[in-house]
């Protein structure tokens, strides 16, 4: 899907849209009018000290929400408002569920304590966020990813969207909060009532690892689009290689930069984050402006260049910022990934970059596909005949939603004709097998879609589609 990781497996390293790569790089600069104050304003805008400490701990939470919208709900529910009004109205659920699963990670950590959250010093007997609520809310999000775009989604890609990012989230949380209380060790702030964890890995350890696995988890379902693991058809065998390599690579590079290098755990956390903000600045907000015969390695030294500019830049920021309680790296780390990436991702999968979208749905044309078959599905579609639809199937046909394996007869009910499905052409591609739609149905309202056809004979043997 365009502007937008992969999301659901298997990503492959075939774009599915144009549209990014015919605005870009322009489309990413005016992005940028718009990441660069939001990004301000998570950054600095409670301060170095209380946006780093307040600021950040909301975020981070936020960021399972985030994922299960965008990837899982397909942004529902703002999709059922006007595209002015859709990543606002998913952007102000998101602020309401943060504060939500901050408050369940303060209880996880000693006691709900509303001063201890929106208060940078909130003094004796209070709970703050920073650090307590930080190891399982970054677990929680690095959890999410390695199901949604690790996983495939799966075990629960055959369900209906909407419970199974609930569910994802809440798996997220789950493993998060056991593997935190089994493994990391938590120091009390003095004077506070966070609850004492005493497990074999500090917390700032534990965020760093954690961070860097993110940092992996970007470079290659962001940067590199699920690469190399899209070319195993296989998929016990694919998810298996990708699970491996995400998590070995990020645990073995924490410990080449902990142990063998020496650098603190703050500082290679700082980094990481640096890594994963340049990623998406590359990989979504600039998505296809790098592109064609040797894009991967030269998208990798871009990135790693990039990461170096932001960290020295925030390096050097923060140097004529003032921190009482915050260290530099620490906020660094904040500006990075909780205000950079955040904003991007918000603008790019949540805001489906308003108010600078490719393309201007007033100004296209209605298109009829050129294809008899093809022409004939979508007019099944649009008035409601099931019988017709299947009619231009093979008996075998098959069909992938969003990367993901679908039962085709499950689907087409569910999302198409119990649900009033209509499908509007708007231009067809790679002569007429892909059609690029706007498709509307009474679960999720108004979307950007793709439609791609395999065809046998006079047949349709293949449907994918997703988002656009």
């Amino acid at each position: 899907m365009p502007d937008l990781p992969p999301g659901t497996a298997p990503p492959t390293d075939q774009r599915t849209s144009d549209e990014g790569e015919r605005g870009q790089p322009a489309l990413g600069l005016l992005g940028l009018l718009l990441v660069v104050p939001i990004a301000i304003a998570l950054a600095i805008g409670a301060g170095g000290d209380g946006s780093t400490l307040v600021i950040g701990p909301l975020v981070t939470h936020s960021l399972p929400l985030i994922a299960m919208i965008a990837f899982w709900w397909h942004n529902w529910p703002g999709t059922r408002l006007p595209s002015a009004l859709s990543g606002w109205a998913n952007t102000a659920l998101i602020i309401v569920g943060a504060v939500v699963l901050t408050g369940l990670g303060q209880i996880v950590a000693g006691g709900l304590d509303l001063p201890g959250m929106f208060v940078a010093d909130p003094g004796p007997g209070h709970l703050p966020t920073f650090p307590a609520t930080l190891p399982v809310a970054g677990a929680a999000f690095v959890v999410m990813l390695q199901i949604t775009l690790v996983g495939e989604r799966r075990p629960l890609q055959r369900m209906h969207p909407l419970p199974a990012g609930l569910l994802a989230v809440a798996a997220s949380w789950i493993i998060a909060v056991v593997g935190t209380l089994a493994l990391v060790r938590i120091d009390p702030v003095a004077g506070s009532d966070m609850v004492a964890r005493r497990g074999p890995v500090s917390g700032q350890d534990a965020g760093a690892a954690l961070v860097v696995i993110g940092a992996w988890q970007v470079l290659f379902y962001v940067v590199w689009r699920g690469w190399p693991f899209s070319t195993i058809r296989r998929t016990v065998t694919r998810l298996g290689a990708a699970h491996a390599t995400v998590l070995g690579a990020g645990i073995l590079t924490f410990l080449l930069a902990r142990v063998t290098l020496g650098l603190d755990a703050s500082w290679i956390g700082a980094l990481a984050g640096c890594v994963v903000a340049a990623g998406l600045l590359l990989g979504m907000l600039f998505e296809n402006t790098i592109s064609g015969r040797g894009a991967r390695p030269l998208l990798m030294v871009a990135t790693l260049a990039l990461a170096a500019l932001l960290a020295a830049g925030l390096a050097g920021l923060a140097a004529i910022m003032e921190f009482a309680r915050a260290d530099t790296d620490e906020w660094i780390e904040h500006a990075a990934l909780n205000a950079l990436s955040t904003s991007v991702i918000l603008h790019v999968a949540i805001g489906r970059r308003w108010p600078f979208a490719p393309t201007n749905e007033r100004t296209m044309t209605t298109t009829v596909p050129t294809i008899p078959v093809i022409a004939e599905l979508i007019a099944a579609v649009n008035r409601g005949d099931r019988a017709a639809f299947l009619a231009t199937l093979t008996p075998d046909a098959t069909l992938t939603d969003d990367g993901s394996p679908r039962t085709l007869t499950d689907w087409i009910d569910r999302e198409i004709f119990s649900a009033n499905g209509r499908v509007t052409v708007r231009r067809e591609e790679e002569g007429g097998l892909r059609l690029l739609a706007r498709y509307r149905n009474d679960v999720w309202g108004d979307m950007s879609t793709f439609w791609r056809f395999q065809l046998t004979g006079d047949k349709i043997s293949r449907i994918e589609t997703g988002q656009a």
